[in-house]
């Protein structure tokens, strides 16, 4: 679990150790940089989810509050419909490996 508390009240307080928070960034960053070449069509955006969809669902999955926190701490959207930006295509990526 990634937080105790709900995101922005009073009382929410991050669980995961600083390594996990490093981690994150970093995976995280690694899961945007490769959703945006899915995304942008560089790649082969069906290939791609062939082989590496369900990683990416799994990843999202796990970092999805990780990025919310983030966005949220950076003033944004927590929601792409309301113009989130940050992890964008990560969030965009693995929601179409999930369809």
């Amino acid at each position: 679990m990634y937080a105790d508390g709900v995101l922005g009240e009073e009382g929410f307080q991050v669980k995961w150790s600083e390594k996990e928070l490093e981690s994150a960034y970093k995976v995280s960053i690694v899961m945007q940089r490769l959703s945006y070449m899915a995304m942008a069509e560089l790649i082969s955006i069906e290939h791609f989810s062939k082989m590496w969809g369900p990683a990416f669902v799994k990843a999202w999955v796990a970092l999805e509050p990780y990025v919310h926190h983030k966005r949220h701490t950076n003033g944004e959207p927590l929601k792409l419909a309301e113009g989130a930006y940050s992890r964008n295509d990560f969030e965009k990526y693995a929601y179409y490996c999930m369809a």
